[in-house]
């Protein structure tokens, strides 16, 4: 199920509250994954998952070749520092070991 967001600020990172019609949406679903983007880079926000439990970012490159997404894992570190930076993103870097 693909669940557009609501209007929101173009700098605010989305979140749960986010998906239009979201207490439904949200409460159902096993997986909720947003695209988001910092104005740079676009990553994936994994928000919920029933399966595993694992939440977190995956940074996404572009192939213009095979015109495709690809997960970019050199890329997550400074993703996290940007983010991290921006404190409108609601985002912290965790410590490790926590």
């Amino acid at each position: 199920l693909v669940v557009h967001p609501r209007k929101e600020d173009e700098n605010a990172r989305l979140g749960m509250s986010s998906i239009f019609g979201g207490a439904k949406a949200t409460q159902e679903a096993d997986l909720i994954v947003i695209l988001q983007t910092d104005g740079e880079m676009k990553y994936l926000d994994v928000r919920k998952n029933r399966f595993d439990g694992e939440l977190g970012i995956v940074p996404l490159g572009f192939s213009k070749h095979t015109n495709a997404f690809y997960e970019d894992p050199d890329q997550l570190t400074f993703l996290k520092t940007r983010l991290a930076q921006k404190s409108n993103y609601g985002f912290r870097q965790s410590t490790p070991g926590k």
